[in-house]
């Protein structure tokens, strides 16, 4: 059998069209693979990422592929999804911003009030508010991570 011309037009026709109804397909494959999280999180992946960063010919690769584009096709592409995918991707991710802040926010709300007053000396607002609130979250972080 042999293969014929590809067509272009009809490619990427063929393309968008199933672009614009594979996005269920993709979430239902997605959520029944189990184990996502150990396996990206595994010495294995790591490795496997360690070595694609520091395999000159990926670096190449992103080297070239960003040079052949324009600040105009990046642009365009900005405008065309940007918005309404940045959109849905905070909203969709709400739950996990709320469960990554709560502790820092609820920290802050306790250090506030034990604050001394302002002052008008900026080198004391430092020392005396500013200090404190970030020893703190810096202290949370390293406990947290």
């Amino acid at each position: 059998m042999v293969m014929g011309k590809i067509n272009i037009d009809e490619a990427m026709e063929n393309y968008t069209d199933r672009a614009g109804v594979s996005g269920d397909k993709l979430v239902k494959n997605y959520v029944a693979v189990t184990d996502k999280l150990a396996k990206a999180a595994s010495n294995e992946a790591q490795d496997q990422y360690k070595q694609a960063m520091a395999d000159p010919k990926v670096i190449a690769r992103r080297q070239l592929r960003l040079k052949q584009l324009s600040e105009e096709d990046l642009n365009s592409a900005m405008e065309a999804t940007g918005a309404s995918a940045y959109n849905n991707a905070v909203v969709a991710k709400a739950d996990k911003m709320r469960k990554r802040v709560t502790p820092y926010y609820n920290l802050i709300n306790t250090i506030v009030p034990t604050l001394k007053p302002r002052s008008r000396n900026v080198d004391q607002n430092i020392d005396n508010r500013v200090k404190p609130i970030a020893n703190a979250l810096h202290k949370l972080k390293e406990q947290l991570d």
